[in-house]
């Protein structure tokens, strides 16, 4: 069985065009591929068991000005790069889930594959670089430089301002090799 990855990121602007009320209006849409990592695979085979995970993997963190990291099947929090400060948030309650169907989640969605999503609204995230993107553990605080990752992408740099949201919806397909 594999599992390969894709994550979405979609930056949001609020307007109000003359006479309509407030809405979202998409400003950005980036799609890359994601690595899950060793920790997140062992977290994948032990909920396929039955058994306890030894993580639980529900929170999101943002990750800015990471030129020439490449994710690593081995990456911990530090490896990721530089968080952008206030980004680790919990994922969605909803989430994580199989066969998402919201309209947001464009790119896949079947019943092999599992959806992970957080929103980052108009106060967080601020960022003029943000670059990656990691599942860890959730922790108040700052997680520890050690804590596993499920899953660490890279992309193109995204700035996001005090009038947007930030979407990322990460989605994890399962499949056998042929």
């Amino acid at each position: 069985m594999t599992v390969r990855g894709t994550v979405t990121i979609e930056r949001r602007r609020l307007v109000a065009p003359l006479g309509w009320p407030l809405r979202h209006m998409p400003i950005e849409v980036v799609t890359t591929t994601n690595l899950v990592m060793t920790a997140g695979l062992r977290y994948y085979a032990q909920r396929a068991a039955g058994e306890g995970e030894t993580n639980t993997f529900r929170a999101f963190v943002l990750f800015e000005n990471d030129v020439g990291i490449t994710p690593a099947l081995a990456d911990t929090y530090t490896d990721g790069g530089v968080p952008v400060g206030g980004t680790l948030k919990r994922m969605s309650s909803q989430f994580a889930k199989t066969d998402d169907q919201d309209p947001g989640n464009s790119v896949e969605a079947g019943p092999l594959v599992v959806t992970y999503a957080v929103t980052y609204g108009m106060a967080e995230a601020n960022d003029v670089a943000i670059n990656g993107v990691a599942i860890t553990n959730y922790a108040a605080g700052a997680p520890s430089a050690s804590e596993p990752l499920l899953m660490h992408a890279r992309f193109p740099a995204v700035t996001k301002t005090d009038q947007e949201e930030l979407t990322i919806r990460v989605n994890h397909v399962f499949g056998n090799v042929v």
